[in-house]
């Protein structure tokens, strides 16, 4: 199979490297406006004559070293509940796809856990924690109806399942991971058409339903179940359909 080439563009031995330096030349020129319609995998794809894996590859590193911004991410950690500040632990950079990977092996690990937790002892935790999740689901359903950015309210959602678990350590766990959480959030989101947004919008609120319905259920195999499989789409919707595999 022939090496993937740019037009215009001196061969260089990596090729992400290539693809990384164009974009952001482009970004710094205007010619390219992140969250235009020129500005999707699809299109950039096109215009470099690459692979999406090159080109995700390329973003990411760009989103990294924060020549692409993330919009509304709001990365400052919130404080935790009385009684649970037991320290935030810290976590390297996201800088590649491998990275990315990394992630949702890990945060599939603890948010299956916390999620069990939650509806193994649902009858035995303060009410108020249950309360607070389903309030956190309702707000990113809200926030998401009005077609604003909702990757802080998924991740307070999320955050929210942590602390209904009664465990502080999945609560320090998570909030280590929101730098991370809305980084792959807001990169599943900002690279792709906005009828691809809408239909990922709805499968999401889908896969939360279906995890609060197990967790008031006191169902803790299905809440596991369904929280595991959302955490897979997730990495589904960062790497693309066609990933999946």
């Amino acid at each position: 199979m022939p090496a993937e080439v740019m037009p215009g563009l001196v061969r260089r031995s990596n090729l992400v490297d290539m693809v990384h330096d164009a974009i952001e030349a482009a970004v710094r020129c205007g010619e390219l406006q992140a969250g235009g319609c020129q500005f999707t995998e699809a299109a950039l794809c096109r215009k470099f004559n690459v692979s999406r894996p090159t080109v995700r590859e390329a973003l990411i590193r760009l989103r990294a070293r924060g020549t692409l911004a993330h919009r509304g991410n709001g990365t400052s950690a919130a404080a935790a509940p009385p009684g649970q500040a037991i320290g935030i632990p810290s976590y390297r950079t996201l800088t590649s796809i491998a990275d990315i990977g990394v992630y949702f092996d890990f945060r599939r690990t603890i948010e299956v856990g916390a999620v069990g937790q939650c509806a193994l002892h649902r009858d035995h935790r303060d009410a108020w924690g249950l309360a607070k999740m389903e309030t956190a689901f309702h707000e990113l359903r809200a926030a998401t109806e009005c077609g604003g950015a909702s990757a802080e309210a998924d991740f307070r959602f999320h955050l929210a399942i942590a602390r209904a678990s009664g465990n502080a350590m999945f609560v320090s766990v998570m909030e280590g991971l929101r730098s991370h959480a809305l980084f792959a959030m807001n990169l599943s989101r900002q690279f792709k058409h906005q009828h691809e947004r809408m239909q990922h919008s709805a499968d999401i609120d889908t896969e939360h339903r279906m995890i609060v319905e197990a967790i008031l259920d006191g169902d803790e195999r299905g809440a596991g179940a369904t929280m595991q499989a959302h955490i897979g789409n997730a990495a589904a919707r960062v790497f693309g359909e066609a990933d999946k595999a």
